[in-house]
């Protein structure tokens, strides 16, 4: 159908159920200012649906003739999702980076504790060992029957 005698029955106030080709001469229209830059693509969204929805000719021109409301109005799902995307990004962003100096310090961290602790038993540790500097002769001698032991 032309766009001359379907602009002339929406202001004719055609009432009735439009054809498919009436949905898809004025969905064609739509997607026209669309792809020119006339409408942004939230708008053109809801446009599509409000003719898809259209019980008239007149409805359908209206809602894709509407001029573009630059400042449209945020429905309550855009604005739930909104709300979504600004809420798990308040916190602040932590860097991997970050992460792994912060492990890379702790463990240096361990690392040192670990080597103090070493160096202050380290005699301790070496002389634990059953070498017979550190055991008194007599001490040996008494525990193997040895001599001077008087058995």
């Amino acid at each position: 159908m032309d766009q001359p005698q379907l602009d002339e029955r929406a202001r004719a106030g055609a009432g009735g159920i439009p054809s498919e080709q009436d949905r898809e001469d004025v969905l064609r229209r739509l997607l026209q200012r669309f792809e020119t830059g006339q409408l942004p693509a939230d708008e053109y969204t809801s446009r599509v649906q409000a003719v898809q929805r259209a019980a008239t000719v007149g409805d359908m021109v209206a809602a894709a003739e509407a001029p573009s409301d630059v400042a449209s109005v945020v429905d309550a799902v855009d604005a739930l999702l909104l709300a979504r995307q600004t809420q798990s990004k308040a916190g602040p962003a932590r860097s991997p980076r970050y992460v792994w100096a912060g492990m890379f310090l702790f463990f240096m961290l361990v690392l040192v504790v670990l080597g103090m602790w070493l160096v202050a038993h380290a005699k301790a540790l070496h002389n634990s060992g059953n070498t017979g500097t550190l055991v008194p002769a007599a001490l040996v001698a008494s525990a193997t029957g040895g001599p001077g032991t008087g058995v």
